[in-house]
């Protein structure tokens, strides 16, 4: 093929391309318009902050560290369960805990064998706290994540 005939090629398939694109883009406007903000996915939620507490409930000579959790939304506190570990994990944490990276809070700890860990992910209109564990002797790995509790976001 001669370069001429290649480059003719070329910039015929390059207009092709360009006339399907904006075929295709005008028909997803039009499509776009009949979504309302409820079913749309790409809507922008408000904002939501939401952070685990620990607070140790067990004194220095106690057999066993014990903490409540909880978890503050919105300046509403829920208390969650007792735990035997009880720290906050940073973002960097995540992967190593399995935590997905759009959660907005997690915690958990490892005490005598045996681990509890909690993370909290936004779905729409409400709060889906997760709660997993891991034991020494445990035949499977992984976190054994389970959805424990909703709360409504207002």
């Amino acid at each position: 093929m001669k370069p001429i005939n290649f480059l003719l090629l070329l910039f015929v398939l390059f207009l092709f391309n360009c006339t399907n694109n904006s075929q295709s883009s005008q028909g997803n406007e039009a499509t776009d318009t009949s979504v309302t903000e409820e079913t749309n996915p790409n809507v922008v939620l408000e904002a939501v902050e939401a952070n685990f507490l620990c607070r140790q409930l067990s004194q220095e000579d106690d057999i066993y560290p014990l903490f409540e959790l909880s978890i503050q939304v919105s300046g509403t506190s829920t208390v969650l369960d007792t735990v035997n570990a009880c720290g906050i994990f940073t973002q960097a944490d995540y992967e190593q805990y399995e935590i997905p990276p759009n959660a907005l809070s997690a915690c958990g700890g490892w005490y005598a064998g045996a681990g509890d860990y909690f993370y909290a992910v936004r779905n729409q209109d409400e709060l889906s706290i997760i709660r997993g564990w891991q034991g020494e002797g445990q035949e499977e790995p992984g976190f054994h994540y389970t959805e424990v509790q909703k709360i409504a976001l207002k």
